[in-house]
């Protein structure tokens, strides 16, 4: 029993290698980090041409900074779609640069080998 937990944690340890974990928590990080970012900064831009209805421009009767006038219900949808498309858009362009920079350093750690 404890020799197949033995070969069972040695194929483990093989597959899961140090650089291959690095180059996807660096890959996922950067995934991950600007998409959330880009979402992010679409909701701040959203927020210079929208403004919810409430108590702090007196439900729109108050409305000093011309912006369109919308109930906090709409704005999430908004916001929400928004910030997925935007991120999802960023994330994707971030994949796709990565992985051309993985295959150009694979090519050249294959022609220095």
């Amino acid at each position: 029993m404890e020799e197949k937990l033995n070969d069972f944690l040695s194929k483990v340890a093989g597959l899961l290698s140090k650089r291959k974990l690095y180059k996807e928590f660096v890959h996922e990080f950067f995934n991950t980090g600007i998409g959330y970012i880009a979402g992010l900064l679409s909701y701040n831009y959203l927020s210079h041409f929208f403004e919810v209805r409430g108590p702090r421009n007196l439900w729109g009767v108050a409305n000093f900074h011309k912006k369109h006038l919308i109930d906090p219900h709409t704005f999430e949808v908004i916001s929400l779609v928004l910030s997925a498309v935007v991120g999802f858009i960023i994330l994707k362009m971030v994949t796709h640069f990565s992985q051309k920079v993985l295959t150009r350093l694979k090519k050249e750690e294959a022609k220095q080998a």
